[in-house]
C-alpha cells in the first residue's frame, strides 16, 4: 500500500468499501466519470478488503460505516497498524459522536452520503484533496532531507537520523557516518552536562526550554556554536529528540563585540514567527533597560497592531497612524520618540492607576527596514526622566535586529510560498517539462520521466538530450538549435518523435524556449502527449480514403460543394449520368452547370441548408429525360454542402398504380359478395352495399354512428369484445371469428367475420370482413374449427430462431423451432446447416451455401422462402432472414428468423377460392404484413449488432450532452469521446485484423533472428525466466514472416497470461524429417478440461474482454503454409504448444 507522496499524484487508485452492490456500483461510475484519472476498486466486505489492501497499492480508502462483518472504524484501526494512506468514512447513517470516534482512529475525512451527482462530484474532490494532502506530507518529508538547517534525531543519545545539512555542520562527509554515534560526543564538558540534565528532565515529564546553544569541537578542532530548537517526538513508535540545529557561530561573536545587547539578538535570527520576535525583544531589553511596562506593535494598512505588551495587565488599543500618542508619532514621523516627562507632551495617552499617571517618562524607537516604519518598541518608566539618549541609541540599533528578524519572517514566508508553488507546478503539469544545458538534459518531471517509460527522473538526468529524439526529427532540433546559438531568443513550437526506453516511438507537442538555470544559459522544454492526436490524424487520412471510395464505387449520384455553392467533387455515378467528366464540374458555380436551378427555387432550399444546417428531401423531373423523377437530398458537410441524387422513376410509377389500385379497389368493395365495414373509435363509418342488405337496411347514413358489436347476437359478444381487446392491445394482422347478428327484421343470420387494423382518412381503423354463412353454417362448422385452431397457432406462438457459427454450424435453437419441426435441439445443435434433416430438397443446396457465404461478407440476405421436412415426414413451407450479428464481446454469429408460412400459403388458396374478386386485396394486405414484419426483423438485427458498440458511444453521448450543458468542460468531454471512440475502432480493428484473409508470401529467415523478432515487442516481467533452444543443423526457414510472427506473438502472449506468478518460458525450433517443429512452451496453470475443445474455436475465449480470436487465427495461419498445430497440458505443470511445418527449400527467387 502507498504510504508516501514522493511523487505528484495524476492518476490514483482508490478502494471502496461498501455492503451495498448498487451503492458500489454507482459510486465508481461517478468517481471515474468525474475523474478519469481515477482507478476505483470495488469491495463488499471490509474483511475481504484485508487481502486487497495487503497485496496491491492503494492512494486512498472510502469505506462505508456501519456493515455487518466489521465497521469501518475498526477496519481504519487495523490499517493504521501498518500505513498512513488517506482513509475517508462515506457514510448515510453517522452523527457527530461517530465522526469523532473516527477522527481519533485515524480517520481522514468523514463524508455523509447524500443523492444527487453533485454529492459524488464532491466525494471526488475530497479524494483527491486526501490523496494531495498525503503527497505533500511525503514532500515535506523530502524537504527535511534537504533543509539548510541541521535536523537531528535522537533516541537516548543515539543518532538515529542526521540530513546532509547536519552532517556539514558536524565536519563530516555523510550522514552515515553519525549513525548510531553518542550525540555528545565533540560537545564541550560544559555543554555536555547541560545537555544530560535536558534529557534527564525531560524524562521525568519536567518541562524544560525548546532551545539552547552548545559549543561543538568538530574533528578538525574548530569550536562552533550551535543553536538547537529540541522537542520530543515518536520516531518510529518510539520516543525520541528531534533536534534542528543552526550553526550561529557569527552571530554569537557579533553578540559579545556588542556586548549584553548583541548577545540577545540570537533568538531574533531563529525566530518562526512576529509573536515570537516581539516576546524575544520584550525579554531581551527587560536585562538592559529598566522599564515597567513595554509593548511591541506592528504597523498594517496605517494602523499599529499591538502583538505583545509586558509588566502590566492592561490591553494597549490599535492606534491610527494619524491619531494621538507617542507610540502612533514616532510611527508617523520614523523618528524615536524619547519623552521624558510624559503630563507635558500633548500626544501622550495618559493611563491611570488609582487615579494616578502611572507612566511619567516614555520612550518609542521605530523599527524601520529600508527607511519605511515597519513597528514600533515602545518603553514606559514609573519615573520621570526614565531613559536615557544612550538608551535611545542602544534601542535603535537593537530594533534593526528586530527589522531584520521580522523581514526575514516575511520573507521566507514569500520564498517558501513562492517556491513550494512553482514545485507543485513542475511536479503536478500534465506535460513533460526538462531543461537541457549545452545539449545534456539537467532537469526532467515525473511525468516526462513516465512518457518516456523510465521510473524515475535520475534514469534521464545527465544523458544527451539526442539520446531520447528519433534520427529523422533530430535535423529539425539542430535547426531550432543553429538558431538559438545565432542569438534568437523567441519560443519554438513543433512536434517530436522520442525513443521511450523500449524503443517504441513516442509523439509529442514540444515548446522550447531559452531560460537561465543556475546562473547559466538553457533550454526550457515542455512536452505534451498528442499520440493520441497522430493516431486520429492517421486515421483520418485513412477515412478520407474510404469515404471517396464509396462515393466512387456508389450508385447514386454525389456531389459536394464549397459555401458559395461552387463544386468541389462529384462522384462517378454522376459524371456517368451527366455525360460530362469530373473535371467539367470542379471549380465552377452550380448556377453554371445548372443556369435554370435559381428558377426553380431549388437554389434557396439550398442555401437555406447552409443557414439552419436543416437537410431537405425533394422530388424533382430529370432536365435532361422529361419522363425520368429524382429524388434530392441536401445536406450541410462541413462548411459547405452535399447533395445525392436518386433516379426515383420506378418508385413514382409504383406511385401512380398504387392510385389506379385503390380506385379497383373500392370498386372491387361496392360489388363484393361479402359485407364490408370500416369502424373508427368502434363506430361504423363505412359499408358497401352487401352489409346494408345483410342486416336489412336501405341506405349508409342508417349506420352511420351505429356499433357494429350492437348488431351481434348477445351471447356472441364476448367472442366479439375478446377481438376488441386485442386490437386495443396493439395486436396487428387479422383476427377471425364467427358469430350470430340479427338484422333490422330481427332475424339471426350467421357470419364470418374478419377484422383486421387499417388506416382510414388519417385515423387508426378496422375493417371488417362479413360473410353470410347461415346456409351453410353445418357443412363448414368442421372447417371453421379448424380454421380457429390455426388462427390461434398464428397469433400465440412466436417465431423459430436459430444461431449458428460462422462455419455454417447451428449453436442454438427456440423452443418455437423444435415446435415448428419436430425435431429436438440433439438433432439440430451441431449439426451444420446443410446436413440437417429438415432440408427438404439438396437441389437448392448450392444456392443456400452462396447465400451464406455473402452473408459471411457483410451483405444481409433478403427474405427467402423455403420447404422444409418435418420430423414426421411431412413438408411445410417457411420463410427466414438472416444476418450477421455480434453476440458478445469478440463474437460473430449468423441469427436466422424463420416463420412457418405453410397455414398462410393454404390459406391464401382458401381465400382464393372463396372469391376471385377480393384475391388483389388479400395479396395487397398479405404484402403489407411481410414488409412490417421485415422491419421489425431489421430491427432486432440492428440491435444486436450494436451491442458491443453501445457501450462506448453511450459515453460519447454523454459526453457530448455534458459539453453542450458545461462549455468549460469541452477539453475533458472531447478526451473522453476519443477514447471511447478509440476503443469503438480497436473493437472493429481487432475483429477485421484476425479474421481477414491475406495471400501467404513466402520468404527465407534466419530462425535465430525470426524467433528474436517474435519476442523483442513483448515485455517479459522479472519473474519469468526466458529460453531459446534451436538445433544446429537448423539455421534457415521459408514460411511467411509476418503471419507467423503473429501466430507466435498469440502463443506467447497466452503463455505469460497463465504465468501469473512467474515461471520458465521456452521457445524451441527443431528439424524432424523433411518438418520443421517449433513449440512454446510455459510451466503455468494448464488449461481446463472444458476449454481444451473448444481452444481454436472463433470467438471461445476465458478471458474478460476478449474476442476469441487468437488461437483461431494462429491455427488459420499454420495452416494456410500446409501445417498443423497441437497441444499438450497438465493441470499446474504448463502447457506446450507445437507447430509443425514443411520444411521447404530456399527458391532464389524469392
Amino acid at each position: 500500500m502507498a504510504t508516501s507522496g514522493a511523487q505528484p499524484i495524476n492518476s490514483m487508485r482508490v478502494l471502496h468499501i461498501d455492503d451495498d452492490p448498487d451503492h458500489v456500483a454507482i459510486t465508481k461510475m461517478y468517481l471515474e466519470s468525474f475523474d478519469p484519472e481515477m482507478e476505483v476498486v470495488s469491495s463488499l466486505s471490509p474483511v475481504d478488503s484485508l487481502p486487497l489492501i495487503e497485496n496491491m497499492q492503494f492512494d486512498c480508502i472510502v469505506c462505508d460505516y456501519l456493515m455487518p462483518e466489521m465497521d469501518g472504524i475498526e477496519l481504519c484501526r487495523r490499517v493504521r497498524r501498518t500505513s498512513d494512506v488517506p482513509f475517508i468514512i462515506h457514510t448515510g447513517q453517522g452523527s457527530e459522536e461517530v465522526a469523532s470516534i473516527a477522527f481519533d482512529a485515524g480517520v481522514d475525512d468523514y463524508i455523509r452520503k447524500e443523492p444527487g451527482q453533485s454529492h459524488f462530484q464532491v466525494l471526488a474532490k475530497r479524494v483527491r484533496q486526501a490523496v494531495e494532502k498525503h503527497w505533500v506530507e511525503g514532500l515535506y518529508r523530502n524537504v527535511l532531507e534537504n533543509c539548510r538547517d541541521g535536523i537531528i534525531i535522537v533516541e537516548g543519545t543515539l543518532v538515529v537520523f542526521a540530513n546532509q545539512a547536519m552532517a556539514n555542520l558536524m565536519g563530516v562527509s555523510s550522514p552515515g557516518e553519525l549513525m548510531k554515534k553518542d550525540a555528545l560526543d565533540g560537545i564541550l564538558e560544559r555543554d555536555r552536562e547541560q545537555l544530560q540534565s535536558i534529557a534527564l528532565t525531560r524524562q521525568r515529564g519536567e518541562s524544560q526550554p525548546s532551545q539552547y546553544e552548545v559549543t561543538f569541537r568538530r574533528p578538525d578542532g574548530e569550536h562552533r556554536v550551535l543553536n538547537i530548537s529540541s522537542s520530543l517526538i515518536n520516531y518510529k513508535g518510539r520516543p525520541a529528540s528531534l533536534g534542528i540545529v543552526r550553526d550561529v557561530s557569527e552571530k554569537v561573536r557579533d553578540r559579545e563585540r556588542l556586548e549584553a545587547l548583541h548577545g540577545c539578538t540570537i533568538g531574533l535570527a531563529s525566530a518562526e514567527s512576529i509573536e515570537e520576535i516581539a516576546k524575544l525583544t520584550l525579554d531581551s531589553i527587560t536585562e538592559v533597560f529598566d522599564f515597567q511596562w513595554g509593548d511591541f506593535s506592528i504597523l498594517e494598512a496605517g494602523r499599529l497592531i499591538p502583538v505583545l505588551y509586558k509588566g502590566v495587565a492592561y490591553e494597549v488599543e490599535i492606534l491610527d497612524l494619524d491619531g494621538p500618542g507617542v507610540i502612533a508619532r514616532a510611527a508617523r514621523t520614523g523618528e524615536s520618540q524619547l519623552v521624558p516627562d510624559t503630563r507635558v507632551d500633548e500626544d501622550y495617552i495618559p493611563t491611570f492607576i488609582d487615579g494616578k499617571t502611572t507612566t511619567p517618562s516614555e520612550l518609542a524607537v521605530p523599527i524601520k527596514s529600508n527607511g519605511n516604519v515597519i513597528g514600533v518598541i515602545n518603553l514606559e518608566s514609573p519615573m520621570l526622566d526614565g531613559f536615557s539618549v544612550d538608551d535611545q541609541k542602544l534601542l535603535e540599533i537593537f530594533s534593526q535586529y528586530v527589522a531584520s528578524g521580522i523581514v526575514r519572517i516575511r520573507n521566507e514566508g514569500l520564498l517558501k510560498a513562492s517556491e513550494e508553488k512553482y514545485r507543485n507546478i513542475l511536479e503536478s503539469s500534465l506535460d513533460g517539462i526538462t531543461v537541457s544545458r549545452k545539449s545534456k538534459t539537467v532537469f526532467a518531471n515525473q511525468r516526462f520521466t513516465e512518457m518516456l517509460g523510465y521510473d524515475d527522473p535520475s534514469e534521464v538526468l545527465g544523458r544527451s538530450s539526442w539520446e531520447f529524439v528519433r534520427p529523422e526529427y533530430q535535423a529539425l532540433v539542430k535547426e531550432r538549435s543553429a538558431k538559438r546559438r545565432e542569438g534568437d531568443r523567441s519560443t519554438f513550437r513543433y512536434e517530436l518523435c522520442f525513443v521511450t526506453k523500449d524503443g517504441s516511438p513516442f509523439f509529442a507537442e514540444t515548446q522550447t524556449s531559452p531560460i537561465d538555470f543556475e546562473g547559466e544559459a538553457a533550454v526550457l522544454g515542455i512536452h505534451r502527449d498528442v499520440n493520441e492526436r497522430v493516431r486520429l490524424r492517421e486515421e483520418s487520412r485513412r477515412s478520407e480514403e474510404l469515404l471517396k471510395n464509396f462515393m466512387d464505387s456508389a450508385t447514386d449520384g454525389f456531389s459536394i460543394f464549397d459555401s458559395e455553392m461552387n463544386y468541389l467533387d462529384v462522384n462517378k455515378s454522376l459524371v456517368t449520368r451527366s455525360g460530362h467528366p469530373k473535371g467539367y464540374f470542379i471549380g465552377k458555380n452550380i448556377l453554371d452547370v445548372l443556369p435554370n436551378l435559381d428558377k426553380t427555387g431549388r437554389l434557396e432550399l439550398y442555401r437555406e441548408v447552409l443557414e439552419t444546417e436543416n437537410p431537405v428531401s425533394l422530388y424533382v423531373p430529370s432536365s435532361s429525360h422529361s419522363d425520368q423523377q429524382l429524388s434530392i437530398r441536401a445536406f450541410k458537410v462541413g462548411e459547405g454542402l452535399g447533395i445525392i441524387t436518386t433516379d426515383v422513376t420506378y418508385r413514382k410509377q409504383m406511385d401512380e398504380q398504387l392510385r389506379k389500385s385503390e380506385e379497383n379497389y373500392r370498386t372491387l368493395l361496392e360489388s363484393s359478395l361479402d359485407a364490408i365495414t370500416v369502424s373508427v373509435d368502434n363506430k361504423i363509418v363505412y359499408s358497401n352495399k352487401r352489409c346494408l342488405e345483410i342486416l336489412g337496411y336501405d341506405d349508409i347514413s342508417e349506420l352511420k354512428g351505429m356499433r357494429f358489436l350492437d348488431f351481434i347476437h348477445p351471447e356472441d359478444r364476448e367472442t366479439a369484445k375478446e377481438a376488441y381487446k386485442r386490437r386495443s392491445k396493439g395486436e396487428r394482422g387479422p383476427i377471425n371469428y364467427t358469430v350470430r347478428v340479427f338484422g333490422k327484421d330481427g332475424q339471426d343470420k350467421y357470419i364470418e367475420l374478419r377484422t383486421n387494423g387499417i388506416e382510414y382518412e388519417g385515423q387508426e381503423a378496422i375493417l371488417s370482413i362479413a360473410r353470410d354463412i347461415t346456409e351453410r353454417k353445418r357443412l363448414e362448422e368442421g372447417l371453421r374449427r379448424s380454421e380457429e385452431r390455426y388462427r390461434s397457432l398464428i397469433e400465440l406462438a412466436p417465431d423459430g430462431i436459430m444461431t449458428l457459427n460462422l462455419k455454417g454450424g447451428v449453436t442454438s435453437i427456440n423452443t418455437a423451432f423444435i415446435r415448428l419441426t419436430g425435431y429436438s435441439e440433439n438433432d439440430i445443435v451441431g449439426h451444420h446447416f446443410s446436413k440437417l434433416k429438415t432440408v427438404a430438397s439438396l437441389k437448392y443446396m448450392p444456392k443456400y451455401l452462396k447465400m451464406f457465404a455473402s452473408l459471411l461478407r457483410g451483405k444481409t440476405s433478403p427474405l427467402v422462402e423455403f420447404d422444409y421436412k418435418r420430423k414426421d415426414g411431412t413438408f411445410g413451407r417457411g420463410e427466414a432472414v438472416s444476418q450477421i450479428v455480434e453476440v458478445e464481446p469478440g463474437k460473430r454469429e449468423a441469427l436466422a428468423i424463420l416463420r412457418d408460412i405453410s397455414d398462410r400459403t393454404r390459406m391464401e388458396e382458401q381465400l382464393r377460392e372463396y372469391t376471385r374478386n377480393l384475391e388483389r386485396l388479400v395479396e395487397e394486405r398479405t404484402q403489407e404484413l411481410v414488409d412490417a414484419e421485415r422491419l421489425v426483423a431489421a430491427g432486432k438485427v440492428s440491435a444486436m449488432v450494436g451491442h458491443d458498440l453501445r457501450g462506448p458511444l453511450v459515453v460519447v453521448r454523454n459526453a457530448v450532452d455534458l459539453a453542450r450543458k458545461n462549455p468549460e468542460k469541452t477539453d475533458r468531454m472531447l478526451d473522453m469521446i476519443e477514447r471511447n471512440a478509440g476503443q469503438a475502432i480497436n473493437i472493429l480493428e481487432e475483429l477485421r485484423t484476425k479474421t481477414r484473409d491475406e495471400p501467404v508470401t513466402l520468404t527465407s529467415v534466419e530462425i535465430r533472428e525470426f524467433l528474436g523478432k517474435a519476442t523483442e515487442d513483448i515485455f517479459l516481467p522479472d519473474e519469468v525466466e526466458f529460453q531459446v533452444e534451436i538445433d544446429e543443423g537448423l539455421s534457415e526457414l521459408v514460411l511467411d514472416e509476418a503471419k507467423t510472427l503473429r501466430a507466435l506473438d498469440n502463443l506467447i502472449r497466452n503463455a505469460l497470461d497463465a504465468m501469473t506468478t512467474g515461471g520458465l518460458l521456452k521457445i524451441g525450433a527443431t528439424r524432424e524429417r523433411d518438418k520443421v517443429v517449433i513449440r512454446v512452451s510455459d510451466t503455468g496453470t494448464g488449461i481446463p478440461d472444458e476449454t481444451r475443445r473448444n481452444l481454436f474455436k472463433p470467438f471461445y475465449t476465458t478471458k474478460p474482454g476478449g474476442m476469441g480470436l487468437g488461437l483461431a487465427s494462429t491455427k488459420r495461419i499454420v495452416e494456410v503454409q500446409g501445417g498443423t498445430i497441437s497441444f499438450e497440458t497438465r493441470d499446474d505443470k504448463g502447457s506446450t504448444f507445437t507447430i509443425t511445418l514443411p520444411l521447404k527449400e530456399k527458391n532464389p527467387e524469392q
